[in-house]
């Protein structure tokens, strides 16, 4: 793990530091389709918190009703698999699961390294990138607790899809930038500089 200057001066001076965990999701508005991004952290309340380049992102506080299982990191092209769990009865996951859509949503697990005596966030690393395989609800027992576990795979799963699936027009439309035939109607009616013989 690489830590920035803050985060190694805090454990040259034997304070340690506080991990937390936090997931963060683009989801599918079920009624528009447009994605919409969700978060939610290991902490007790909502935070902003900039990751990566400057990207300010608000993040939930889960209250304690987040967990992740342990992440393995492996070499090679190998095709991950990770499952965070979720309170099935927060207002924020019961809106992230039945407002939208999350099945073969992005997902990043990021990793906050906090202060353990003033609490200031020192470092944000992102663990884990890929997408929701799956979010099934656990119904539990009287006096149970109700959880949904967000099954997901690694980006490598781009590596396995057919090209039957990579060829189709759903596939094809998901890529906002992708302009091929765009023009194919008027084609015919545009002069070429070398010619239309």
């Amino acid at each position: 793990m690489t830590l920035n200057s803050a985060a190694i001066t805090s454990l040259e001076a034997r304070q340690g530091f506080m991990p937390r965990w936090g997931i963060w999701i683009t989801a599918r508005d079920r009624s528009t389709g447009a994605d919409t991004p969700f978060g939610i952290w290991q902490g007790d309340d909502s935070q902003i918190i900039t990751v990566g380049a400057g990207d300010d992102r608000l993040f939930a506080g889960a209250q304690g009703g987040l967990q992740f299982a342990p992440l393995r990191y492996v070499m090679g092209m190998l095709n991950q698999s990770q499952s965070v769990t979720l309170n099935g009865a927060s207002p924020d996951v019961i809106n992230l699961t039945r407002v939208y859509d999350v099945q073969n949503a992005y997902a990043e697990i990021w990793l906050m390294v906090l202060d353990p005596q003033t609490g200031n966030l020192l470092d944000v690393e992102r663990r884990f990138k890929g997408f929701v395989n799956g979010a099934p609800m656990q119904v539990p027992e009287v006096g149970g607790t109700f959880s949904t576990t967000l099954s997901l795979t690694s980006s490598m799963s781009n590596m396995t899809r057919t090209p039957e699936v990579v060829k189709s027009d759903a596939d094809q439309r998901s890529n906002a930038d992708d302009a091929f035939n765009s023009y194919g109607t008027v084609a015919d009616a545009v002069d070429d500089p070398w010619g239309n013989a």
